[in-house]
């Protein structure tokens, strides 16, 4: 949660209320330089004492997460989701249950520490925070196990 105060003084001409909050809201983030990931709830108060308006912003950003692919009838997938799945250049090309060449079978853990080398020799971090950041990520892999996506979402939502 991001609590933000802004102060203005009194304005002669009447505005509505949501216009004044939504350029307030946006004013605050400005003052604060704060880079929030979407989609953002906020909530604007409205103080008024001693001859100026005091607005507190509320920011509650939601944390971003993995979702699993269906092929259910009706699913979809969610607005703010992007699908990292192997025909996207997000997929992890080693495969759960493939060989290797000294003949070991690969494993989750095994496939995504190597997707995680794939992603830190062929990827800048700073391009996959702008792709990525604030965002859901979809992919078929069980949500109990190791994915490639818990990797892009770790670096995506990390601080730079």
């Amino acid at each position: 949660m991001f609590f933000c105060r802004v102060s203005q003084p009194v304005a002669t001409k009447k505005r509505s209320r949501s216009a004044v909050a939504g350029r307030v809201f946006i004013l605050a983030l400005q003052l604060a330089r704060i880079h929030l990931p979407l989609p953002a709830c906020w909530h604007v108060s409205r103080v008024t004492d001693a001859g100026a308006v005091h607005y507190i912003v509320e920011v509650a950003t939601k944390k971003p997460k993995r979702i699993r692919r269906s092929r259910a009838r009706g699913w979809k997938m969610p607005e703010n989701a992007i699908y990292v799945g192997r025909p996207t250049v997000w997929g992890n090309p080693y495969a759960v249950g493939a060989q290797l060449l000294n003949g070991e079978t690969l494993t989750a853990d095994k496939a995504v520490a190597l997707y995680e080398q794939h992603l830190r020799e062929n990827f800048d971090e700073r391009d996959i925070r702008h792709c990525l950041r604030g965002k859901d990520l979809a992919c078929w892999c069980a949500l109990d196990e190791p994915c490639h996506a818990d990797v892009l979402l770790r670096i995506a939502n990390s601080r730079a």
